[in-house]
């Protein structure tokens, strides 16, 4: 018997050592080691040995399972290593190569025609002027000289809000606002959001009065 232990022994350690995966390394564990293993079915003869003979089977017995499950424990600690070595390696990110740029968006096409008016306008002489998307139905409508009839005035075509005011429906009222506090000769450009049912949109505008 002790024979047979040496000899498994040695073949653990030889199998132990050419593995080289962790489910080698578990299929070796069970072969030897595990409840069924060969460790396990020699040492069920230790009953029948002799009173003399059965300290020293059994000490070699524990001998030869503790150093196969620390040659496994090791050999697997070994391979899991290296398989994080190998992934850090294949995976590594080379740092010094320049970064991927960030696609920034754009001004809407619109947006930039106005920036543009307003700079040529502005050039020339004209001052840009702004007033609130709320409007009063006098700086809206009336003071414009819009008649009562006007299908402007309509509910389907204007949003009306609290107080009688509106959305305004054109830039214009600008105008108006710039010409109760400003005496002529007058040059602006009046560009900015208007809003009509269904829609809204940008509007642009200029006065230039003599």
């Amino acid at each position: 018997m002790q024979e047979k232990l040496v000899r498994i022994e040695q073949e653990a350690l030889a199998v132990i050592g050419c593995a080289s995966s962790l489910k080698e390394l578990e299929d070796i564990r069970v072969k030897y080691l595990g409840k069924k293993g060969e460790v396990q079915e020699e040492l069920k003869i230790l009953p029948s040995l002799p009173d003399d003979v059965r300290p020293k089977i059994g000490q070699l017995a524990n001998e030869i399972k503790n150093k196969i499950k620390t040659l496994v424990d090791e050999k697997i600690k070994n391979l899991s290593r290296d398989a994080v070595t190998r992934k850090l390696k294949e995976e590594k990110i080379d740092i010094s190569l320049p970064g991927t740029g960030i696609i920034r968006g754009d001004l809407h096409p619109i947006t930039k025609v106005f920036d543009e008016m307003k700079q040529i306008f502005t050039k020339i002489g004209y001052s840009i002027a702004e007033g609130p998307d709320i409007e009063t139905n006098w700086n809206n409508f009336e003071a414009l000289n819009f008649p009562p009839e006007h299908p402007a005035m309509d509910m389907q075509a204007t949003f009306f809000v609290e107080g009688g005011n509106v959305l305004r429906t054109h830039t214009s009222p600008v105008q108006i606002r710039i010409m109760e506090k400003n005496n002529p000769p007058i040059s602006i450009i009046t560009p900015g959001r208007v809003y009509r049912c269904g829609r809204r949109y940008n509007a642009f505008s200029r006065f230039s009065p003599a």
